[in-house]
């Protein structure tokens, strides 16, 4: 097992085997056993605001909005053109919040976790085969509510 790098930080993710999180200075460090690799332990240069890890991949929102992948590239291409506000990862997937509240996911759609049943969100979560977002709600304009989508074995995507 890997030790967690010595610095401040602001952001933190955990993947199935290794975390990373976002430095203070915005740099990414990496840590975790050796089921992760070397690859996914190896991020991109450059300042970053957030991260999102996963099973076998890894992005970064860099502090001008755009999203930076490493890891598995089978699970997070294309990545769509534009600029994100924030990011989560599923098991091999990947969804965005643009900095209207657009939402847009990508990578695999097994499960329908990347056919996403909102427009606009200002959070989401991901889980490992499905995704629940607070959802800007358009039958009435000053609430929220949850709404979630994917695998659903189990009742995960069906809030009360």
């Amino acid at each position: 097992m890997q030790d967690v790098p010595e610095h401040e930080y602001k952001h933190v993710s955990a993947g199935s085997h290794y975390a990373c999180g976002v430095t203070t200075a915005g740099a990414i460090r990496c840590w975790g056993d050796a089921h992760a690799g070397a690859w996914i332990r190896t991020p991109p240069e450059g300042t970053f605001e957030q991260v999102a890890t996963a099973q076998a991949h890894a992005c970064a929102l860099t502090t001008g909005g755009e999203i930076e992948c490493w890891g598995d590239r089978h699970y997070y291409s294309p990545i769509p053109a534009g600029t994100f506000a924030s990011i989560a990862a599923g098991w091999y997937f990947v969804c965005g919040i643009t900095p209207h509240g657009q939402v847009d996911c990508w990578g695999s759609d097994n499960y329908g976790e990347s056919s996403q049943e909102v427009s606009t969100a200002s959070v989401l979560a991901t889980g490992v085969y499905h995704v629940c977002a607070i959802a800007d709600s358009e039958a009435e304009a000053c609430s929220e509510a949850i709404d979630c989508w994917g695998k659903n074995d189990g009742g995960q995507t069906d809030p009360p």
